[in-house]
């Protein structure tokens, strides 16, 4: 049989040369690119981006190729007249999660189809001495033995997430609705100050709590959308000793994290940990929404600043920003708190339903003016 030609992502067969709308399209510097052991790891970690998408592109490439074949078998049993053997005995489609082997597409050409063809499918010819294939024997053999039950499969994939990318993965959504989270008091964040002086001391620390944030958005699957209130009242220390099984908690390095940090405190330490890991947040924000605020608005949002639950409104405003002012897709003419109030701070409403942002927050304030915006108000917490 005719072995496939190599899959990369040069293969023109690997996707379409005019790319369908689910078709992933590839950077220049990926699309020659061989797999080898000295290929970084990070190539074989599916994602919506930059090298992930390239085990993505291959693990959909297989999957669609899969399921084209079951269509076709299922066009050959419709035409055979036999569709209401697959229509009452054929599996229904089945999650690339719970794939086994068993659902392959897959059969045994040596030791089964070979012998089968040799003695059913082979006959001398009624006359001149050659011999007589029946292909429509050999054809109802693969259908019916091999390839009749085989299900379509629905790709379910879970994406891969780096660390220090939770917040633009929408981490922290899940958190908020986890576990209410609440502000750190003002001298909890000095004393973390204090402690955490470095960048690499302020890593170390958020990736122990990113690892905390991951376990914590999954507990109890979907069936739990919110834990207890009391949940938020466990120390973060605790929790990582008795729930993570982690004997060693030093990496916090921070005294006051390890001592007065509950897990309610979550998002507001990772919002404290990223700025003191990051020299500007906002370095890769497209330049349209940089502009500068116009003519007494900074006086109005220092006024309004007291008004404002800043606690709660600075990290969503933060990751925002970061996550959806990069790409420079969003309008930057369009009113700040039509975009911004849609944010969710945790429980049943957005930031529009909330009185202190609906009754506060600028009407004429442009989105391209949002990273002024922060700044101003960052400075007005202090």
């Amino acid at each position: 049989m005719a072995h496939p030609p190599p899959l990369h992502p040069g293969n023109p067969s690997f996707c379409p040369v005019r790319p369908a709308p689910r078709c992933l399209v590839l950077p220049r510097e990926f699309v020659q690119l061989e797999m080898s052991r000295e290929t970084p790891l990070s190539f074989c970690l599916p994602g919506e981006a930059d090298e992930g998408i390239c085990p993505l592109a291959l693990i959909r490439y297989l999957v669609d190729q899969h399921n084209i074949f079951v269509q076709a078998v299922d066009e050959r049993l419709l035409l055979a007249r036999r569709s209401t053997h697959r229509a009452d005995a054929r599996t229904a489609a089945v999650s690339s999660r719970h794939m086994l082997p068993a659902h392959a597409v897959a059969y045994d050409l040596e030791g089964d189809f070979a012998p089968f063809l040799a003695g059913r499918c082979v006959a001398p010819a009624a006359s001149g001495g050659g011999v007589r294939y029946d292909f429509a024997k050999a054809e109802d053999r693969l259908l019916h033995r091999h390839f009749a039950d085989t299900p379509a499969v629905d790709l379910e994939l879970r994406a891969f997430t780096f660390a220090r990318e939770e917040r633009l993965a929408g981490g922290l959504g899940p958190l908020r609705q986890k576990v209410a989270q609440a502000p750190l008091p003002p001298d909890t964040q000095d004393a973390i100050r204090r402690d955490v002086t470095t960048p690499a001391q302020a890593a170390r620390c958020m990736e122990v709590l990113e690892t905390a944030i991951g376990f914590l958005t999954t507990t109890g699957g979907s069936f739990v959308k919110r834990l207890d209130e009391s949940a938020g009242e466990m120390m973060l220390h605790q929790y990582l000793r008795t729930v993570l099984l982690m004997e060693d908690t030093s990496a916090l390095g921070s005294r006051a994290v390890a001592q007065q940090v509950q897990l309610r405190h979550l998002e507001a330490l990772h919002g404290l940990l990223s700025g003191l890991t990051e020299a500007d947040p906002f370095e890769g924000v497209d330049a349209k929404y940089r502009d500068d605020l116009p003519d007494g608005m900074a006086e109005i949002l220092e006024k309004r600043a007291p008004l404002l639950e800043l606690s709660t409104l600075l990290p969503l405003l933060k990751g925002f920003i970061v996550a959806n002012l990069k790409e420079g897709t969003m309008d930057p003419e369009s009113k700040a708190k039509d975009n911004v109030g849609w944010l969710d701070p945790g429980g049943d409403a957005y930031l529009m339903d909330l009185p202190w942002f609906a009754d506060h927050w600028p009407d004429n304030l442009g989105t391209r003016h949002l990273v002024a915006a922060y700044r101003v108000l960052e400075g007005a917490e202090v």
